[in-house]
């Protein structure tokens, strides 16, 4: 057993409930170091479309994609997964749903491990600098299945991976006719995708862009909000599209939500009998959260977004939405109840 290994299964029996990122973070490593060292873990390479496309023949598995606040867990089947250079889609709404940004995926490991009286089947995948974009974790009566795709993409030799260089967010400062056109650009939108380009064209954050929206499009909000949100969107059983993600990928959920808790300071869903849905949002890390309304063809798309103190999102949720149909009157009203602010078409016109 390797030194390193030795001192996570030290800091483990000191603390069961110690999780592998938070070991990596006390050991100062990667959590992808932290796996590379284990003596069972096994090296799958680097074609992480091949092994999704075998692991399309698992029965059910647990998808968790994380960043560090939010963790959004899905009990599903994985369908196919469409790839190019650029993005990855899968989009089988209330299942395997996700957006990959494949130029970080890099590396893949299978790892069995105890847990709860049973052992647990993962394969985890990383990033070029050892984040987990990814992990996998079998659910069903297919460990021959499962044993075949570890078999097959097996690897002698396990990978470096090379130290992150720290990034530093820079302030992007508008003039004034640089703002004037910025928000002119957000009031013409079409399209809730193409906000995206325009913080592009600006160099802006997400928290910078809030900052300077134009007037009625953007509304700060007390963290609070988000907990007030689930828990009167499930009260009224009005369907909401949750997304989670980090650099590597976005996960998301569409659906009615049920049974939202508070425990041990983080805010939960525990939706997995319900819809095979769970979520875990450490919110006191949250540093700023936003009610944001976005115009389009089919009329305002209103959503609320969670953002660290780079600026950057770490969790949105929306109304459940038809493209090509106006957003749930029902969405709307529990913004309002929460929020204390109107939305609608008229009020912006």
């Amino acid at each position: 057993m390797s030194q390193l290994w030795q001192q996570y299964q030290d800091l483990k029996a000191q603390n069961a409930y110690l999780f592998q990122y938070e070991a990596a973070d006390l050991l100062h490593v990667s959590e992808g170091e932290l796996l590379s060292s284990a003596p069972e873990s096994v090296y799958l390479g680097q074609d992480f479309g091949a092994i999704f496309k075998r692991l399309e023949a698992i029965e059910e598995v647990q998808l968790m994609v994380r960043n560090h606040i939010a963790v959004h867990e899905k009990h599903t089947r994985i369908t196919p997964l469409k790839l190019s250079p650029k993005v990855g889609l899968a989009i089988d709404v209330g299942g395997f749903d996700v957006r990959l940004f494949p130029s970080h995926w890099h590396h893949a490991f299978a790892h069995d491990f105890p847990s709860r009286g049973k052992t647990l089947r993962s394969i985890q995948f990383f990033d070029a600098h050892g984040f987990a974009l990814q992990k996998v974790y079998l659910q069903s009566d297919n460990d021959d299945v499962w044993q075949a795709i570890v078999d097959d993409f097996k690897q002698a030799q396990k990978p470096t991976f090379t130290p992150e260089t720290p990034h530093i967010t820079e302030q992007t400062v508008l003039n004034d006719e640089q703002l004037q056109t910025f928000q002119q650009r957000w009031r013409g939108l079409t399209n809730v995708h193409q906000f995206f380009g325009l913080l592009e064209s600006y160099a802006l954050t997400r928290q910078q862009a809030f900052e300077s929206a134009p007037e009625g499009y953007a509304f700060q909000l007390e963290t609070t909000a988000i907990e007030a949100m689930y828990e009167t969107a499930a009260a009224q059983e009005v369907p909401l599209i949750t997304f989670i993600g980090n650099k590597g990928i976005v996960q998301i959920q569409t659906g009615t939500v049920k049974n939202v808790s508070r425990m041990r300071g983080w805010l939960n869903i525990f939706d997995q009998k319900h819809n095979g849905f769970t979520m875990h949002l450490d919110d006191a890390k949250i540093a700023t959260t936003w009610l944001v309304l976005r115009p389009t063809t089919d009329g305002l798309i209103s959503c609320i977004e969670a953002l660290d103190e780079q600026g950057h999102t770490v969790l949105s949720v929306f109304g459940q939405r038809v493209e090509g149909q106006a957003e749930l009157s029902s969405w709307r009203q529990v913004l309002q109840n929460v929020t204390e602010q109107t939305i609608s078409e008229e009020s912006l016109a």
